[in-house]
């Protein structure tokens, strides 16, 4: 239950601090550049779900690592840290309940920035799939939460 608790405050924080704004326009308008540049720059070549994996895979690592950097160090420079080891939460408690936090905000910038390049994806695409669209999304959120991890 404290895990939750915690979660819900770092994820919270990451709102207030706009820096789920900012991931989620940066991701998405990354998105946008490539499924554009990808369709209309060269028409020539068939576009597949497997390109906008290997395009944004390296992107989803960055965002999860960038994310996860000083998730606890820095609430322990703020001072925060005490406050909230002064709770009736565990160590285990705050370092999981911050993965979590920071892994919510991985997902909801992979399924935001997805969400929105999806209907350019299903008019511009040859041969659109629903399901590899959604295979897509799942294998980047897997790489997403081992670098929020590290």
């Amino acid at each position: 239950m404290s895990i939750l608790l915690v979660a819900k405050k770092d994820f919270l924080d990451a709102i207030r601090s706009l820096t789920l704004v900012a991931v989620v326009g940066a991701f998405t308008a990354f998105l946008a550049f490539f499924t554009y540049f990808k369709f209309t720059m060269s028409p020539m070549t068939t576009t597949t779900v497997s390109d906008l994996y290997q395009s944004s895979a390296s992107v989803v690592a960055v965002i999860g690592t960038l994310l996860g950097y000083k998730s606890i160090v820095g609430e322990r420079e703020s001072g925060s840290l005490k406050f909230l080891l002064g709770m009736p939460h565990t160590r285990r408690d705050v370092v999981l309940g911050k993965f979590i936090g920071r892994v919510a905000v991985v997902v909801v910038t992979v399924i935001v920035g997805f969400a929105v390049v999806g209907a350019h994806y299903a008019v511009l695409a040859d041969s659109p799939s629903a399901t590899a669209y959604a295979v897509l999304i799942g294998k980047l959120l897997v790489p997403g939460a081992v670098f929020v991890a590290l």
